[in-house]
């Protein structure tokens, strides 16, 4: 049982409701939830509106907070495509290696996020660097639509999914990609490991990971398909 602190995240099908993001930010604001806009540099829905909230407790406990408040949102008319619950890796439960890793767990995943502010000056050619940069370590890049931009900086995010490993495996997969934004001088914000204890639709991601062959840096069973 996985007891501790847990973010989780309500993705929404784009629809006419979803036009107007006044309306969804009210919402969240509302409901004290954060709005994010996901902006992704490939897959088959690169953009993707959803929500964050933080949780604290058991993982059924938590799970049960999530849907509730789903199914508020459904009865608002936003269409629920989605739901997404990540422990932070503190957690009890959290498989310290792959030996540790249970039947139940095998498709759940380790996350690393990065935050990476890039100059507004040299962003497009920044950009295109970090695009390679994500190819090479298998990791992806996207952006929050709803952040504004300051001092002069834009946000970018750049996330390495892991599956079948342990958090020793993991955090040493995501070190060499840390060390490689580093070598390459990106300004690095914030850094953020999470383990996926629950995904109820990851077709979501399509042509962004999928779980059919191991890739070859990771040795997990990821793979970004190159567009």
């Amino acid at each position: 049982m996985y007891q501790g602190f847990f973010e989780a995240h309500i993705t929404l099908k784009n629809t006419e409701e979803l036009q107007n993001t006044t309306n969804f930010e009210n919402f969240c604001k509302d409901n004290f939830i954060k709005p994010i806009f996901i902006e992704l540099e490939r897959g088959n829905t690169p953009k993707q509106i959803m929500t964050s909230s933080l949780h604290k407790g058991n993982f059924d406990e938590v799970k049960k907070e999530v849907e509730s408040l789903a199914q508020k949102m459904e009865a608002q008319n936003y269409q629920v495509i989605r739901l997404k619950i990540e422990a932070h890796p503190e957690n009890t439960g959290i498989p310290i290696t792959q030996n540790d890793i249970l039947e139940h767990q095998k498709k759940n995943y380790f996350e690393a996020h990065y935050k990476i502010l890039l100059p507004l000056t040299d962003s497009n050619s920044s950009k295109k660097q970090l695009v390679i940069l994500c190819q090479k370590y298998q990791a992806h890049l996207s952006k929050n639509a709803f952040k504004k931009q300051k001092n002069n900086l834009e946000e970018r995010f750049v996330t390495k999914r892991i599956y079948k490993a342990g958090k020793k495996e993991a955090y040493q997969t995501f070190d060499k990609l840390h060390q490689e934004l580093e070598k390459q001088s990106y300004q690095i914000n914030k850094k953020i490991i999470e383990y996926c204890v629950w995904d109820s639709n990851q077709s979501v991601d399509d042509n962004w990971l999928t779980l059919q062959e191991p890739c070859h840096i990771c040795q997990s069973e990821c793979k970004m398909e190159i567009l």
